[in-house]
């Protein structure tokens, strides 16, 4: 159980830096960028999708180890991360 609270502790703070440094970068002068963009942030929003999923899944197998306000935090978190990439028109070019 740690382990995986640990892990997701460290994956919303990087999809996050990930989409605020996606605002800055200017990915129509390299066009090698431009693909490693393309392909990660398509990347980026599978896992963002994937985590809630995820989360109530292994809470249903494991009620007693993932409390109800655990769960509710990280889905918090996943709906900010999921509205932020959805409501980003440049995130797809």
């Amino acid at each position: 159980m740690g382990k995986i609270v640990r892990s997701l502790k460290f994956i919303y703070p990087v999809v996050f830096i990930y989409w605020l440094v996606s605002k800055f970068a200017n990915v129509e002068e390299n066009s090698f960028f431009s693909v490693f963009y393309e392909m990660s942030s398509l990347i980026v929003v599978l896992i963002t999708i994937a985590i809630p999923i995820f989360l109530i899944v292994y809470w249903f197998k494991n009620r007693n180890q993932f409390s109800v306000a655990a769960l509710l935090l990280h889905l918090l978190f996943s709906i900010i991360n999921i509205v932020l990439m959805i409501s980003d028109p440049y995130l797809f070019k």
